[in-house]
């Protein structure tokens, strides 16, 4: 079993520097079914491995790092 640390991420600017991406492509990959980037209190939230897995199989090569 691996275990990895949580890392949470909070904000769409956030998020999309990580990632390497806009704030509209992080509200449009949000929107997609099964994505993992959650609305708390009004802010987009993910925790970055599995946003990071999701990426890889959903977003179709449109990550920028």
């Amino acid at each position: 079993m691996v275990v990895r640390p949580l890392e949470i991420v909070t904000g769409l600017e956030s998020i999309g520097k990580i990632f390497g991406v806009g704030r509209n492509t992080v509200r449009a990959w949000a929107q997609q079914e099964g994505c993992p980037i959650r609305r708390v209190e009004g802010k987009y939230t993910a925790e970055k491995a599995e946003l990071w897995e999701w990426i890889k199989e959903h977003a179709g090569g449109e990550v920028g790092c």
